[in-house]
C-alpha cells in the first residue's frame, strides 16, 4: 500500500481534533525531522520517541517505547529528508494499513491495528501513526 496526501477541507474542525487527542492522552508525541536538526514537539510523560536510521531521500526510522497503550506519534518531515511523493510506512518492519481520515489516526483505540495517514504541506509532510498497543516499535517511512 503507498500512501498519498490527504487534503484538509476544515482545519478548525482538525484542531479541534487534534486538541481533544492531545487533551484526552491519546497523543503520544511529535517529533519534527529536518535536515540540520531533530526536534521533539510534545511528549507525553510516559512516552519516548527519539529518531533512529536516516537516509535522506529514502528512509527515517523514529522508535518510540511507552508504557502505555492507545497513543498517536505525530512525524513532521522536510521535504530535504524525505521528498513528498508516495511514500510506505511500516510499524516494527510490517507495513501499515492507511487510516479512513485525521479522526481515525487520531483514535488508536477503534480498530486496535497500526494505521497511518500523511498529510502534505509546501515544506514537508506530518505522518500521523496510530498504535494501538505498545511495547518499543520502530516506525519507518520509505520513499519508493
Amino acid at each position: 500500500m503507498v500512501g498519498i496526501g490527504v487534503p484538509i477541507e476544515n482545519v478548525e474542525e482538525v484542531s479541534d481534533k487534534l486538541r481533544d487527542a492531545l487533551v484526552e492522552g491519546r497523543l503520544g508525541a511529535s517529533l519534527t525531522i529536518t535536515v540540520e536538526a531533530v526536534s521533539k514537539g510534545y511528549e507525553h510523560e510516559n512516552v519516548r520517541i527519539r529518531l533512529g536510521e536516516v537516509v535522506v531521500g529514502s528512509k527515517v526510522e523514529v522508535v518510540v517505547e511507552s508504557t502505555e497503550n492507545h497513543k498517536t506519534v505525530i512525524i513532521n518531515v522536510e521535504n530535504e529528508v524525505l521528498p513528498v511523493r508516495a511514500l510506505r510506512v511500516f510499524v516494527d518492519n510490517v507495513e501499515m494499513g492507511l487510516a479512513d481520515d485525521y479522526a481515525d489516526v487520531l483514535d488508536p483505540t477503534n480498530e486496535n491495528v497500526p494505521e497511518y495517514l500523511i498529510l502534505v504541506g509546501g515544506k514537508g509532510i506530518q505522518v500521523l501513526v496510530s498504535i494501538p498497543y505498545f511495547s518499543g516499535r520502530v516506525i519507518t517511512i520509505r520513499a519508493p
